[in-house]
C-alpha cells in the first residue's frame, strides 16, 4: 500500500490482470494469460502482455506506470498460473477425434472437423498461440474433389504421377503425424516459389509466404515454433545442423534454450512441422533427410505459358476458398477411413502416418484405392536411390563391391563364394581413397578427411545399403578390442516351412536331373564302346552329327553358364520362391550329388546371384523371371534300353 492509502502500482497491475485474465502453464510449463475479451493468449513475459497491461492501467488511473512496477506484477502472476495447465497449438490442433483450425479472424472462431462433417465455431478456451506474422484464414466456401485437382494440376509437373501426391499433402498438413518435407524443386523459371506460398497459404496463411534459413542454430528453432507451415525459398545447400533441425521438425522432436544467461530455466519448443521448401536442385543428401523427403519436380515453364502474376493471384484468390471447404469435406471422410487404410497396409515405409493420412485423404477425394500409397512408395525409392547416386563415399563404396578388379584387391570370400569387406575404418577409407585416385571419380576433398568421420558418415548410409542389398555391421574384436567394419550382400530371407518343403522337394527333381543327364551320357558312352560301326556310311555319318550336336549342346551351356556367373547380384529385398517345376527323372542311376538349384522370383531389381549356387542367377525381365536350362536330348527307346520319365 502506498502512503496515503492506495495500493501500490504494482499490486493495482495485479489487481487488473486478475479481473481480465486466467493464468496457466502450457504444456512445456511457461506461463500464459487468457485475456478474455477479445479472447486472445499471451505469454505472460511477452511484450504484448507487458503492453496490454500497461494500457489497462492507464485507462483506469490515468496515469503512467513503470516498467519495474509491470516486472513485479508479472512476477506474482506467473506464481499463480502455477495451479493451471492447458495445452496450445499454432494454427491447427487434433483433440478427441477432432481436427480444429484456427482462423485467426479477430473473433476467436476456428473450425471443427469431425466424421460428421465440418462447422464453424467460437472457442470460449485458450487453445492456440497467435504470432503477428499470422494472417486470418479468409472466406471458407462450398467445394468439390474437383477444385483440389484442379488447384493441383496448375503447377505443371514433371511427373505427372505426383499430383495425387500433392493432393494428399494439403489433406496432411492438417493432422498431426510425422510430415515429410515438401520440396519443389527445378530449373529457374519453374514456379517453385509460386507452388511453395500458394500451399503454404492453403493451410496456414502468412505476411511471410517465404523464409529465408537464419544462420543461427536458435534462431531457425524459433522460427519453426512461430510458423505452423514453415515455408524456405531459393535453397542451394544445407549445413549439417540445419539438416538436423529439419528432420527433428518434421517427425517431431523437441528443443530446448536458456531463458536467461542469469538463471537455469530453460524455454522448451516441441513441434511438428509441414515444412516446404524450394530451390534448383535437393538442397542436402545425406540418407536421415531423404527418407523424409517428399521431393516434387517442376519443370521449366516455356515463354508461351507464362501468366502474369496479378493474374495467378487473382484466381487463387477464387479458388482457395472452394479448396479448404473440399478439404475439410474430405478430412471428415478421411477419419471414418483411416482406420480401414491401416488394416489394409501390410507394409510400410518409414513417414507411415503420412501414408495412411494421404491413402484416406485422396481415398475421400475420389483417386482410386491405393492410388496414393503405390505412387509415394515408388517415390520413396526413387528417392531411397538418389541418396546413394549423389553420396561420393556410397559411389565408391558400391564400386568396390561390385567390380571385380577392386573386389580381387579388397574383398575377402566365404566358403560359398560370397565376397565381402572386412577391416577398420582406415582400411576402408584407404581402399576408398585408391580406387578415387585411380580414376578421380569425385574431388579427393569430398572424401572423408579420417577414419573417425567416414564411421560416422557410413552410419548415415547403413539404411540406404541396406535398400541396395549390402549390410553394413561393426563388431569389436581382437585383444585391443579393435572395431571392425563388415560390409556383405544381404541373403535372401528364409523360407517357411511349407516353401522350405517345396523348395527341397524341387531340389530333388533338379538332382535327379542332372543325374539323369550324367547317367544317359555315360550309357551313351558304353553303347558307342560295344556297338559296331555301320556297313552304311550315312547312318555312320548321322551318329557323328548327333554326338557332336551333343557336344555343342554342352559346350554351349557351359560357356553361357559361364558367362552368367560374372554377373554379381545387386539387390534382394523381396525374394519369393518360383511356383512349379520341370524335371527330367532318371530311373537308370544315381550319380553323384550336384549342389541345388534354386529358383527366385526377384522383383525389385535385375540381377541375383543365387545363394546356394553361385554360378547360377536369377534374371527379372518386365516383371517375370526368365531362366535358361539346357533340353535334355530325347532317347530313342530302339537305341537305349535305359527308361526315362519325362514329366
Amino acid at each position: 500500500m502506498s502512503s496515503d492509502g492506495q495500493p501500490s502500482k504494482a499490486l493495482a497491475l495485479i489487481q487488473i490482470a486478475r479481473k481480465e485474465c486466467e493464468f496457466y502453464l502450457d504444456q512445456h510449463g511457461s506461463a500464459f494469460a487468457w485475456v478474455k475479451n477479445p479472447g486472445k493468449v499471451m505469454m505472460l513475459r511477452s511484450r504484448g502482455f507487458k503492453s496490454w497491461v500497461t494500457k489497462q492501467f492507464y485507462d483506469t488511473y490515468t496515469e503512467a506506470v513503470s516498467g519495474e512496477a509491470v516486472s513485479s506484477a508479472i512476477n506474482v502472476l506467473a506464481a499463480l498460473a502455477e495451479g493451471a495447465r492447458k495445452d496450445l497449438a499454432t494454427r491447427v490442433c487434433n483433440r478427441g477425434g477432432e481436427i480444429i483450425v484456427d482462423l485467426c479472424d479477430g473473433k476467436n472462431r476456428l473450425v471443427r472437423i469431425t466424421k460428421k462433417g465440418w462447422k464453424v465455431g467460437v472457442t470460449e478456451e485458450p487453445m492456440f498461440r497467435r504470432y503477428t506474422h499470422m494472417m486470418k484464414y479468409g472466406s471458407v466456401e462450398k467445394g468439390t474433389p474437383d477444385d483440389v485437382k484442379k488447384l493441383v494440376s496448375f503447377f505443371k509437373l514433371k511427373e505427372p504421377g505426383d499430383e495425387v501426391l500433392l493432393a494428399g499433402a494439403i489433406g496432411t498438413f492438417y493432422v498431426d503425424i510425422p510430415h515429410p518435407i515438401l520440396d519443389f524443386y527445378g530449373s529457374q523459371g519453374a514456379a517453385k516459389t509460386t507452388a511453395s506460398a500458394t500451399f503454404r497459404q492453403i493451410v496456414d496463411p502468412s505476411s511471410l509466404p517465404t523464409l529465408s534459413v537464419p544462420p543461427d542454430q536458435k534462431e531457425f528453432v524459433q522460427m519453426l515454433a512461430h510458423h505452423y507451415v514453415p515455408t524456405f525459398d531459393n535453397l542451394s545447400n544445407l549445413q549439417r545442423w540445419q539438416v538436423d533441425i529439419l528432420c527433428r521438425a518434421a517427425t517431431g522432436q523437441g528443443f530446448s534454450k536458456r531463458e536467461l544467461y542469469s538463471d537455469d530455466d530453460d524455454i522448451i519448443f516441441q513441434y511438428r512441422r509441414p515444412v516446404i521448401l524450394n530451390g534448383i536442385n535437393i538442397p542436402a543428401h545425406r540418407g536421415d533427410f531423404l527418407d523424409r523427403l517428399l521431393p516434387i519436380e517442376l519443370p521449366r515453364i516455356p515463354r508461351k505459358d507464362r501468366v502474369e502474376d496479378g493474374k495467378i493471384k487473382a484466381w487463387l484468390q477464387e479458388v482457395v476458398p472452394r479448396v479448404r471447404g473440399a478439404t475439410f469435406d474430405a478430412l471428415a471422410k478421411s477419419l471414418g477411413l483411416v482406420d480401414e487404410v491401416r488394416k489394409e497396409a501390410k507394409e510400410l515405409p518409414r513417414m507411415a502416418d503420412f501414408a495412411i493420412w494421404g491413402e484416406a485423404f485422396c481415398r475421400a477425394l475420389g483417386y482410386g484405392k491405393n492410388e496414393f500409397f503405390n505412387r509415394y512408395i515408388e517415390k520413396v525409392d526413387e528417392t531411397s536411390s538418389v541418396a546413394l547416386e549423389s553420396d561420393v563415399v556410397a559411389e565408391l563404396l558400391l564400386k568396390m563391391m561390385r567390380e571385380k578388379t577392386y573386389q580381387a584387391m579388397w574383398l575377402k570370400k566365404e566358403i560359398d563364394g560370397t565376397l565381402f569387406f572386412e577391416g577398420t575404418a582406415t582400411d576402408l577409407l584407404k581402399a576408398l581413397r585408391f580406387i578415387n585416385d585411380e580414376k578421380k571419380f569425385v574431388d579427393k576433398k569430398e572424401l572423408p578427411p579420417d577414419p573417425r568421420m567416414l564411421s560416422n558418415w557410413l552410419g548415415e548410409l547403413t539404411a540406404n545399403l541396406a535398400d541396395e542389398g549390402y549390410r553394413v555391421t561393426r563388431r569389436r574384436e581382437g585383444k585391443n578390442r579393435t572395431k571392425t567394419i563388415y560390409i556383405e550382400p544381404i541373403p535372401p530371407p528364409k523360407l517357411d516351412k511349407a516353401s522350405e518343403s517345396a523348395t527341397s522337394a524341387r531340389s530333388a527333381e533338379v538332382h535327379e536331373t542332372q543325374s539323369a543327364d550324367e547317367g544317359r551320357k555315360a550309357d551313351a558312352e558304353t553303347l558307342d564302346s560295344v556297338r559296331p560301326s555301320s556297313a552304311n556310311p550315312k547312318e555312320n555319318e548321322r551318329d557323328s552329327a548327333d554326338s557332336a550336336d551333343s557336344a555343342d549342346s554342352a559346350d554351349s551351356a557351359d560357356s553361357a553358364d559361364s558367362a552368367d556367373s560374372s554377373a554379381i547380384g545387386t539387390r534382394a529385398s523381396s525374394v519369393q520362391p518360383v511356383q512349379g517345376s520341370a524335371s527330367i527323372r532318371a530311373a537308370s542311376r544315381k550319380d553323384e550329388v550336384k549342389p541345388e538349384l534354386s529358383l527366385y522370383l526377384i522383383p525389385n531389381n535385375v540381377i541375383q546371384s543365387a545363394p546356394s549356387n553361385p554360378r547360377s542367377i536369377h534374371i527379372k525381365l518386365g516383371g517375370s523371371i526368365a531362366v535358361r536350362m539346357n533340353k535334355a536330348r530325347e532317347r530313342d527307346p530302339k537305341k537305349d534300353s535305359s527308361q526315362d520319365v519325362c514329366r
